[in-house]
This record gives C-alpha cells, structure tokens and sequence, in this order.
C-alpha cells in the first residue's frame, strides 16, 4: 500500500510474500484473500441535516436496499460512519469489479434522490468477509444483530514522501508488508488491502482494539514512519461478525 508513483502496492507485496515465503521464514504468513469493492456513502448535492417525514421515509428506503442487496449476496459489510468530513457510511461488496455493483447501489433511494452519492472502488482483502455474520443471523435469527464499533485506517499517499532509494527503499517496502501481514496474523486487524482507483489513498485496515491502540499500531508502520504514508483513522459502526474470524 504504497504511493503508485514509487512503484508498489499491497498487491504487488502479496505476490512478493508468496514468492519469499519459503526464503524468509520470520514473515508472517499471507491470509487467503481475494477481491471486493470497496463502496463509500458520502453526502449528496441535495443532503440536508433536516429532519421531515420525507426524510424518514426516505431512509427507510435506503435501509430496506441495503437489506436487500444483503439478501441477494451483493452486500456482505455495512455500517455508518459519523467523524469523517462528508463520508456517512461504509460498503462492503463481493464482486469482481466495481461495474458490477454501480447500477444497483445506484438504485438507494436516498442516492437516486441526490441526498447520498456513492464511490465504489476494488479492494483486495482477505476471504471471509460477512460470512461470520451471515452465519450468526441463520443461527440467532433476524433482529440479533450485534453493533459494534471498529476502526477504520486510511493509508494515503504522503505529499512529501521519503528519497529513499536502492536497498533502504527495498527495506521500507518489506518492512511495510511484514507490519501489514503481523497485524492480521495477530488479530489486531481483521481487514486490510489495496485500493484500486481512490486517489490518494493506497489502501485501509480495520482494526478490532481501541482506538488509541489501533492509531499507535498503525503509525508503527515503517511506510508511515518513513513519511511514505500519512494515517487518517475514523470509527466505523457495524454488526458483529462481518469481519474475518467473528461469528
């Protein structure tokens, strides 16, 4: 999850870890992993903080199409987001490209009426998204959804970044997907990948701790450390068991 210009991405770490895994014992393994889109709800030209029966029909329209694109198989993670400028709330699809889920996430009721728009980029991360979950509510039933808070860390692109070079920058690369791969061994993260597509920002972990602890974990990032990276860190709300390993 590297700045493009300097020539790296997750991605291209991953392949790196499989083609070192019997070369170099001491990094951690790589997780099975595969390809989502990655969706952002962000306010709309016609959002409003107003409240009006309108409105409250018109969000029971957007939650009643995300239970739906949940049901079909689309939507596998959901939850809102409140302390980023302009973003309300987070998607997780499984798909194979963003082109498969624009038309229907395009069919909310609050994006077709202008009050949220919607931002879908690929995302490489680990398998196993939204199965616990939809494992827990065949069990328990509909209604038992467990809401709990995780945060979210931006690996954006830094404007200033690092002149390392040759074997230093060959170091920080491999550092960096060491930190990345030790946080998803060690369940501190559950989620983590590359972002095709979305500016600046390289790519996202979702950590399961507090977070200070999730701040102070990413920040030890080499790629961070070096100035490579910058970290923005937010709350995301969400049920129980959409991430990897919760059921």
């Amino acid at each position: 999850m590297f700045a493009r210009s300097r020539g790296t991405s997750l991605a291209l770490c991953g392949l790196l870890a499989a083609s070192l895994a019997f070369a170099d014992t001491a990094l951690p393994p790589m997780p099975l992993m595969q390809q989502y889109v990655f969706g952002v709800l962000r306010k709309g030209p016609k959002w409003t903080a107003d409240k009006s029966p309108a409105l409250d029909s018109l969000q029971a329209g957007h939650m009643a199409h995300l239970g739906r694109m949940w049901k079909e198989g689309w939507l596998v993670a959901a939850g809102p987001v409140t302390a980023r400028n302009g973003w309300r709330g987070l998607l997780i699809f499984r798909a194979d490209s963003a082109s498969q889920v624009r038309a229907l996430s395009e069919q909310d009721p609050a994006v077709r009426a202008g009050r949220l728009a919607v931002d879908l980029w690929p995302w490489f991360a680990p398998q196993g998204i939204g199965q616990g979950y939809t494992a827990r509510t065949a069990r328990l039933g509909p209604g038992s959804d467990s809401m709990v808070t995780r945060w979210v860390t931006l690996l954006r692109t830094s404007p200033k970044p690092s002149q390392l070079k040759g074997a230093a920058l060959d170091s920080m690369r491999r550092g960096h997907l060491a930190h990345i791969l030790g946080l998803l061994a060690s369940g501190h993260a559950r989620a983590a990948g590359p972002l095709t597509g979305a500016g600046d920002i390289e790519g996202l972990t979702v950590f399961v701790t507090d977070s200070l602890d999730a701040w102070t974990r990413a920040n030890a990032d080499p790629a961070a450390r070096s100035g490579d990276l910058t970290i923005e860190l937010f709350p995301w709300w969400c049920a129980y068991g959409v991430l990897p390993g919760e059921e």
